[in-house]
This record gives C-alpha cells, sequence and structure tokens, in this order.
C-alpha cells in the first residue's frame, strides 16, 4: 500500500495520514510475532468512509501498546493548493468515547503500510457512529448524517450497536440515551431504508 494508490489513499489528506503511520511503522521491530494494527477512528475515520471533512488531528486505536516517535506532523498539500498538517493526537484515549467490545474485530481493514509490520483499519460506520455518542457536539452529529446520507448507517443498527456496547459500562448512563435518541431519528430522516452492507456482530447466513 503505498501513496498514490488505489482507494482508499486517494486524496491528499489520506495520503499524509498514510505518511504519518509509515514514520510510526518505521519504528517498529520487523521481528514482531505479527503485525500491530492500528484502528483509525475520529475525523480521519469520517473521511475514509465519505470523504467529507478533514481532520488536522489523526487519531488510532492499537491493537498493541507502543511508544510512538515525538512530533508525528505531516505537512501537505490540499486539493485547493492549500497548505495544511495532519498532527498525531498523543492526547486521545478510547476509554474516553463509547466503543462496543467488537470494535476491533469488525473494523473494516485498509491494509499493511509497506515494508512495515502494521496493518491499518479504520472503525465501522456503526462503531464510528457509537463512538460519536457521548460527546455528540455540532461535529459528531454532522459525521453521522454524513454516513447516513451515503446509506452506510441506519438507526436499527445504531441503536442495537449502542444498547450493546452501554451493557458494559457503569454509571448513568441516561444522556448517552438522549443522545442516541437524537442521532436515531436524524439517521430515519436522511436514511429512512437499509443499510449498506452487514450490520456488525449480526448473524451471517
Amino acid at each position: 500500500m503505498t501513496p498514490g494508490a488505489s482507494p482508499p489513499w486517494d486524496t491528499p489528506y489520506l495520503r499524509a495520514v498514510l505518511r504519518l503511520f509509515e514514520r510510526i511503522g518505521a519504528v517498529l521491530p520487523a521481528t514482531l510475532p505479527e503485525p500491530v494494527r492500528a484502528v483509525l477512528v475520529g475525523g480521519a475515520a469520517v473521511h475514509v468512509l465519505t470523504r467529507t471533512r478533514v481532520s488536522n488531528d489523526v487519531e488510532a486505536i492499537f491493537s498493541q501498546r507502543l511508544l510512538l516517535p515525538q512530533d508525528l506532523v505531516i505537512r501537505y498539500t490540499d486539493e485547493g493548493d492549500v497548505s495544511r498538517q495532519v498532527v498525531y493526537d498523543y492526547n486521545y484515549f478510547s476509554e474516553i468515547a463509547l466503543m462496543h467490545p467488537d470494535f476491533e474485530q469488525d473494523a473494516v481493514v485498509l491494509g499493511p503500510v509497506s515494508g512495515h509490520p502494521l496493518v491499518l483499519a479504520v472503525l465501522s460506520p456503526v462503531d464510528l457512529a457509537v463512538s460519536k455518542l457521548a460527546r455528540f457536539q455540532d461535529q459528531d452529529r454532522q459525521d453521522i448524517a454524513a454516513l447516513a446520507s451515503r446509506k452506510l448507517l441506519s438507526g436499527p443498527a445504531l441503536e442495537q450497536r449502542a444498547t450493546e456496547a452501554l451493557a458494559y459500562y457503569v454509571g448513568d448512563t441516561r444522556w448517552i440515551q438522549y443522545n442516541l435518541n437524537d442521532a436515531v431519528n436524524l439517521i430515519n430522516v436522511l436514511n429512512p431504508t437499509s443499510v449498506h452492507g452487514p450490520i456488525p456482530g449480526a448473524p451471517q447466513p
């Protein structure tokens, strides 16, 4: 998988993201028994799935604990010939987001980072939407709307997945339930029909 290859690396932003993970992959020992897996979340994941917004911060969940290189910054030129940069968000912790316990096994594999023991994946559309429910600010609503408008997400799928995820959390979850109800209503307006592809976690024929 190299910059300029076939999708998903078909935008300047995503090629910059790939270069960032090539820098991470370069510090991994080649003798690892199996490749490290990095699951993209946040704005980078939204861009992979929808090609809508870009985010300066890149966030990922790794299958192993890593000592990441310092100053992970990649500069690039976007489609409008504007100079931009992507920066790895060292402050991201998956514990601050609502996550289904099966998010990693249901992530969509993008492919290996060429020459390094690192495989990139992205949250499935429904798990990406679930991860937006704890904060659920304007940008999170827009991201969920982008997934729904492309028929990558349905209301029933999100409700089922989020309800399953909430079973693994303790404390007052009523506010997340309110956010879930709002998100489902938003999706049903934009995409009242079925979702493309199987729902992660659902029995397959």
